[in-house]
């Protein structure tokens, strides 16, 4: 069976600002299907422009690539992305500063999917049994205080940092995003929320995901997550795409016994680098200790040998909507 997949997006200015950084873009290629969504930052020009220009040379750059590595195809997407942005800031003042975050959701034909990101624009799950869980991880600054145990998860949510991130296109001349090394495998039922921190940032978990329990229609969820963060304040632009899995070869699996496997696989793989390192190590003291020589023993015979991340500050109109049905 061939994957079937339909999608919606939306973007929003929001309530306190005065214009959209945010962008978002789709399209089919020769091996699959691309969902991008980006949050740009740096003024009034400049983000917009930033997000303009990383949806673009991503979408250009898949559709001018051959399937051999999905992976190395979505590396070098954005890291195209992020010198384009970078080399224009540089040549105009206006744009100096302007940067994007980005994530990206690539699905194969054959139902693999790919995910990448930089910043703190992200990527949730819903499986068929309701349970919502984020993919991705914010390269921000509150990420990195709940990394080293300062920040409970939790408190995340009210941290007044939060919209600190450290990394981002276009800051520099390189960058390094973050993906997925393996295949995410997804069934009949689930769903992928691509969004801006617009959203995250005025809805928890729990409130995002009775929201997309509430609605069947990838749109009407759209519409109503874009709603609810209006009403909890608006604060920054909001986008949101679905993805939802209407068929797919795994149609008689349950998405979570499929991350299960994979974890599993994760787990077994570790637990085998685990033995052999332990292994090594151990082999090393053991032909180590043939030639250490006991400070007290004497030397009996000539025969014997002795061997003594700056944070970056987050930036602080309906764009057209899209739907799309997509058969692979």
């Amino acid at each position: 069976m061939s994957m079937k997949l339909k999608s919606f997006s939306a973007t929003d200015v929001g309530k306190k600002r005065d214009n959209n950084e945010d962008a978002y873009g789709f399209c089919v290629t020769s091996f699959g299907s691309l969902f991008i969504v980006c949050d740009g930052m740096g003024g009034h020009a400049a983000g917009e422009r930033a997000s303009a220009i990383a949806v673009k040379t991503i979408q250009e750059y898949f559709q001018s690539s051959e399937p051999n590595d999905v992976i190395s195809v979505l590396t070098e997407s954005i890291q195209h992305a992020n010198r384009n942005i970078w080399e224009e800031a540089r040549n105009s003042q206006d744009l100096a500063g302007m940067g994007t975050t980005c994530v990206l959701v690539f699905i194969t034909k054959s139902g693999e999917t790919y995910i990448a990101h930089v910043g703190d624009s992200r990527c949730y799950h819903l499986s068929q049994k309701g349970l919502l869980s984020v993919l991705t991880t914010d390269h921000s600054y509150v990420q990195f205080l709940i990394e080293t145990g300062d920040v409970k998860p939790e408190d995340a949510f009210d941290h007044p940092a939060k919209n600190r991130i450290l990394k981002a296109l276009g800051i520099e001349a390189d960058i390094k995003p973050t993906v997925t090394q393996e295949p995410l495998l997804f069934a009949l039922g689930d769903l992928l929320l691509l969004c801006t921190d617009g959203l995250n940032d005025m809805l928890r978990d729990e409130e995002i995901r009775k929201i997309l329990l509430q609605y069947q229609e990838a749109e009407s969820q759209v519409t109503a997550l874009i709603s609810a963060a209006l009403d909890a304040g608006g604060k920054d632009n909001v986008t949101v795409t679905i993805i939802q899995i209407e068929e797919s070869p795994l149609a008689n699996t349950e998405s979570d016994k499929v991350l299960d496997i994979q974890t599993s696989k994760n787990k077994n793989l570790f637990g085998i680098f685990v033995f052999l390192f332990v292994f090594g190590l151990l082999a090393f003291f053991i032909y180590q200790g043939k030639f250490v020589r006991n400070e007290d023993e004497p030397i009996e015979s000539k025969g014997q040998v002795q061997q003594e991340n700056d944070s970056i500050s987050r930036k602080d109109t309906f764009k057209i909507d899209s739907i799309n049905e997509v058969q692979e």
